[in-house]
């Protein structure tokens, strides 16, 4: 029997793109999603901590291989302000605030949702209730409630939720209507108060108050409604949140509730956002157009003004932070911080990244943490949004980093284990351990059972150090220092040429990592560092391109979804998320990970690719294709189950099939839009910001519409010809709207432009942009003889007790990576009092690190004349406990000085610092 194929009619239509005058932008329509369920606040939002089935799970490895969750168990809608409530990015512990309980006569009735409608801006849902005593299968066809429930969290915290009950039966229906409070809220009805709670923040217990407002349009917390045959009766409640005040809190809730539609309002001010920071993208690529909003959208719901809500926070101006869920960390981590910066550059409005470097500059909570290229990300934002005021503000810290980061050595920094949790995202440390791939040899394992630490030269760790050099010497040049730009280029251009001549192995064709004892190469466990000297056209050489001839090697690194994070060579690779290596682990019995990249599909490690990359292919033009198909692959692995509706960024997926391996939050770790602007659209612009050029990768109809390029705005369109070739237009955007094109060409267009300051005003730490903060008691200051730009001696003056010396989670500074040297800390009173002893808890990572107590110290302190003079005294030193150094009888000063002399080959830390009147 012979198949046959007939192609019974076929249209082409060449794409038009409509104009924007002509086509509204409502973005929030564009993302609606049926299976969706949380709320989204600019500081107050709902949703899980952890993922489906977490804690029937906990400890198991079932727990880690959620990305094979039946797509059923994702959490159905509930009434209310439902799921668990995140306050900022702190976890406030609170389920179900808000729960509407409806009776039908005095029989109680189960909701069951049977239509759902999300968007960024609220949801709508429809329940068919279920009358108590039957199954939902029954009740649903004979049950004749019906509900729906319109809700959303307003601009100014608000929650507001509307109900709507249809008598859908033939006779009249009497209703009981309460509302249920939870977690020491106010009942409804009643004023409002402050709501007290506590939240971890980095190992720290922190109370937290806020004023809430719960009401409804009824008075008390229950409301009777009779409704008729096929009738219906609306219910309005809300629960407000206020920093302020009782009385603000109440106003708001106020407002809610005599809104003629806030819904309706909600959604036109989250089209405003878009309208206002977002470069218009239009194209006939659907899923390309919903990936491009819902990556911007993750920048709206990732930037917060904690003081909003919480006016003591730490952070002072807006920040952004990488998930929803602030799970353990409740701040900042500062590995996505230069992605977030360099994602968010791009944003027509530069004022909310702008605080998220300058947050970074001056070292609050988590902004130093990990490795980072912060300072050339902060370069690149500038070709954006240029002003000299902006890089005069944070040029100083740039360059204070940067150099701080070489540790002052000729050769490439050394990186010990990977870090505490685990064999994470770098298994090339493992060849080196004895034995091999001995995931143990890490700092959670080895002190336990006596394995050394693993060491290693990273290629992301140096390059990463190079782009800051690089990236300060840019700022450096635009504020006319051409000398501190000189020695910082040549500073990196030094540390690059050691990663091609010791870094490059020419059998393989890759870099790879090395060994710092023997500098062997990790030729057998090649991992995504092996990309990094790509990064922003650092190597271009043909000979260095043939690394990607690996890359796109499925044999590799190459997968559906889309590109794993170390090579399929390696032995501890597995793409289920786990480690496989004997002899503590198998691939029969392997050990399960919760936070482990070792070879699934981790959205940073793709968006690292998508940069390196994507400078490859600029400069060898025939890897362009490949590029966009990596770049598509990677998009693809955001729809979850492959659903079409809205995306989700999770952190890590299994790179065969796109399993999540973990719940799928709006992940801010990577940047999807910078390589959609830089590469798939083509957009670049010159370092001294001069020459504007547009060559895009992708064969494709689109226009992008005012992107800030050099602190003005520009469109540019490519039209497909039906002939073949390309159609390239440049536009400038005037201030009046209107559109003056530049130059129209072939295949590439390069334009002439003149770079426009964006003005910028310094706002200082006190105030920032939000509820300005409580003039503060004059506090005691810290000053050290050494700084390593990760660890701020500010964290000594907070009032704690450590657990013990050995904890690795308590915020803490050390003098690392000087070791065996004499240093002191200087701790600055608010006025000249008299001082009895002074209180010291010393960190030692013994077992784990090269962090020791010190060899000995000494208490001096500052005379009426400036000098110092040493204090006669006991100074213990000790683990595990506080260390207090008594005085004899108490003196009088106004600052007091330890001086520390630390171990051989050991450097050495403090958790807490005290002086004792």
């Amino acid at each position: 029997m012979a198949i046959r194929f007939c192609l019974l009619t076929a249209v082409f239509a060449a794409w038009v793109p409509v104009g924007l005058a002509e086509m509204p932008q409502r973005v929030n329509d564009e993302l609606v999603s049926a299976y969706r369920t949380d709320l989204v606040g600019p500081e107050v939002w709902t949703g899980r901590a952890r993922g489906p089935g977490h804690t029937s799970m906990k400890g198991t490895a079932e727990s880690y291989w959620a990305g094979e969750v039946p797509f059923e168990l994702i959490d159905k809608p509930k009434p209310g302000l439902s799921g668990l409530l995140h306050v900022v990015h702190e976890v406030s512990g609170l389920t179900n605030a808000l729960v509407p309980l409806l009776k039908e006569g005095s029989v109680p009735v189960s909701l069951v949702p049977i239509r759902n409608r999300w968007t960024p801006a609220g949801m709508t849902t429809y329940y068919r209730g279920c009358p108590t005593g039957l199954s939902e299968t029954e009740g649903c066809h004979i049950g004749a409630t019906v509900v729906k429930e319109r809700k959303a969290i307003l601009t100014n915290n608000t929650f507001v939720a509307e109900l709507t009950i249809k008598n859908a039966g033939s006779v009249p229906r009497h209703y009981t209507l309460k509302l249920k409070t939870t977690g020491g809220l106010p009942r409804v009805g009643d004023p409002a108060r402050a709501w007290t709670f506590n939240t971890c923040s980095m190992n720290r217990q922190v109370e937290r108050v806020v004023y809430v407002c719960t009401k409804g349009t009824f008075g008390g917390n229950s409301v009777e409604l009779e409704i008729p045959a096929h009738g219906e009766a609306t219910v309005r409640y809300a629960l407000a949140f206020s920093p302020a005040s009782a009385a603000e809190a109440t106003a708001r809730g106020d407002d809610a509730l005599a809104a003629s539609d806030p819904f309706a309002a909600n959604s036109r001010a989250f089209d405003d956002w878009y309208a206002a920071n977002v470069p218009r993208l239009e194209t006939p690529n659907p899923d390309l157009r919903r990936m491009y909003y819902y990556r911007w959208f993750v920048v709206k719901r990732g930037t917060h003004m904690a003081r909003n809500i919480i006016p003591d926070h730490e952070y002072p101006r807006r920040t952004i932070y990488e998930s929803p869920n602030g799970g353990w960390y409740n701040c900042v981590i500062g590995l996505p911080v230069p992605v977030q910066i360099a994602e968010t550059r791009w944003q027509r409005d530069p004022s909310a990244v702008r605080d998220h470097a300058l947050n970074w500059c001056e070292s609050v909570k988590g902004y130093r943490g990990y490795i980072q290229f912060t300072g050339h990300a902060m370069a690149d934002l500038v070709k954006n949004h240029p002003s000299r005021d902006f890089v005069s503000a944070v040029y100083p810290e740039v360059k204070k980093y940067a150099v701080e980061t070489t540790q002052g050595s000729a050769d490439l920094p050394v990186q010990e284990s990977s870090w505490p949790v685990g064999a994470e995202y770098q298994p090339n440390f493992y060849q080196f351990t004895d034995p091999p791939f001995d995931y143990r040899h890490d700092r959670g394992f080895g002190p336990k059972q006596g394995f050394s630490i693993a060491r290693l030269v990273r290629l992301d760790t140096a390059v990463y150090m190079i782009g800051d050099l690089l990236g300060a010497a840019r700022l450096a040049s635009i504020l006319g220092k051409a000398d501190e730009a000189a020695a910082l280029k040549a500073k990196a251009e030094a540390y690059l040429d050691i990663i091609r001549t010791r870094h490059w192995d020419a059998k393989l064709g890759l870099f790879l990592a090395a060994d710092p004892e023997t500098y062997r190469l990790a030729d057998t466990s090649a991992c995504y560092d092996s990309f990094a000297p790509y990064l922003w056209g650092l190597v271009t050489e043909p000979e260095y391109l043939r690394a990607f001839e690996k890359f796109t090697d499925r044999a590799w690194f190459w997968d559906d979804f889309p590109a794993t994070t170390c090579a399929k060579s390696c032995p501890m690779y597995n793409g289920a998320n786990g480690i496989v290596t004997p002899p503590a682990a198998t691939p029969d019995k392997p050990v399960a990970k919760g936070c482990c990249w070792n070879g699934p599909m981790w959205h940073y490690a793709n968006g690292f690719y998508a940069a390196s990359f994507g400078q490859a292919a600029r400069v060898k033009a025939d890897l362009r294709s490949k590029w966009v198909e990596f770049f598509d692959a990677w998009s693809e692995s955001h729809w979850t189950y492959g659903d079409r509706t809205v995306p989700r960024a999770s952190e890590h997926f299994r790179p065969e099939d796109g399993a999540r391996c973990g719940f799928a939050w709006d992940y801010f770790h990577s940047a999807w839009l910078n390589p959609f602007y830089l590469y798939r659209c083509g957009i670049a612009v010159s370092d001294d910001l001069r020459t504007l050029s547009f060559e895009p990768f992708a064969d494709e109809d689109f226009r992008l519409a005012r992107v800030p390029v050099a602190g003005r705005e520009y469109t540019f369109e490519q039209h497909m010809r039906a002939s073949g070739g390309r159609e390239l237009v440049v536009s400038l955007c005037e201030s009046d709207g209107t559109e003056r094109v530049l130059a129209k060409g072939g295949g590439a267009v390069r334009v002439a432009i003149q770079p426009q300051e964006v003005p910028f005003a310094f706002v200082p730490p006190s105030t920032g942009r939000g509820i300005p903060k409580p003039p503060a008691q004059e506090s005691p200051k810290v000053t050290v003889s050494f700084e390593n730009g990760r660890e701020n001696p500010r964290v000594l003056l907070e009032d704690r007790d450590p657990i013990s010396s050995g904890d690795a989670m308590a915020p803490r500074f050390t003098f690392w990576p000087h070791r065996g040297t004499e240093e002191w800390i200087v701790q600055e009173l608010p006025a000249v009092r008299q001082v009895s002893a002074v209180s010291v808890y010393w960190f030692d990572d013994e077992g784990r690190g090269s962090t020791r107590v010190p060899a000995s110290w000494s208490v001096e302190i500052r005379t009426a004349s400036g000098d110092w003079r040493t204090v006669p005294c006991d100074t213990p030193v000790a683990k595990d406990r506080p260390c207090v150094a008594t005085f004899a009888s108490p003196v009088e000063t106004g600052a007091v000085r330890l001086r520390l002399r630390l171990r051989k080959g050991h450097s050495a830390g403090l958790l807490s610092l005290g002086v004792v009147p």
